[in-house]
């Protein structure tokens, strides 16, 4: 009886370790303004609120975009 209450108390206090991991992940939201290139006909800048990291994948995108322009 003894381990099983240690075991339940084991995977309690993993359980509340992991998560505030899984809840808060690292790609919080930020107002993203991506300025696309001058070659391309709509140059002006768009700016929506996305995450961190699907933001610096977009701007990649741009840039890459703007490479064939030259």
């Amino acid at each position: 009886m003894r381990r099983l209450r240690y075991a339940i108390l084991i995977i309690v206090t993993l359980g509340l370790v992991m998560v505030p991991a899984a809840v808060l992940p690292e790609d919080d939201m930020v107002f993203c303004c991506i300025r696309p290139c001058t070659c391309l006909p709509d140059a002006k800048p768009k700016c929506v609120k996305k995450s961190r990291i699907e933001c610096e994948r977009e701007k990649g995108e741009v840039v890459a975009d703007c490479m064939l322009c030259d």
